[in-house]
């Protein structure tokens, strides 16, 4: 074996370690499991692991899906304050139908 060839094992996480790597809850991870999206290898009814490589790779790809959205699409702070008067402010009216 050289210094450049791969180890010859790998990490297995558990449901918990996969969750708590990725920021989820576990019932997601069991939810993408399900679904495909991550590969597991169940070892019985109860013992389900996921390679470290593999929950690093879905990380990887879900990032730009997870990512904080740009100061252009958050949501305004907080909402325009209503006049003191009490008074509602009228919309502007929209496009006239035929």
């Amino acid at each position: 074996m050289t210094s450049q060839d791969p180890p010859l094992t790998v990490r297995l996480l558990t449901v918990r370690e996969a969750a708590a790597l990725l920021h989820v809850h576990p019932m997601t991870i069991y939810r993408l499991i399900e679904r495909g999206d991550l590969p597991a290898s169940r070892f019985s009814p109860r013992t389900i692991r996921i390679r470290e490589p593999d929950a690093r790779a879905f990380m990887a790809a879900a990032l730009p899906a997870l990512a904080p959205a740009t100061p252009a699409q958050q949501m305004p702070a907080r909402l325009p304050a209503a006049p003191a008067d009490g008074t509602a402010q009228q919309a502007a009216p929209g496009p006239q139908h035929a």
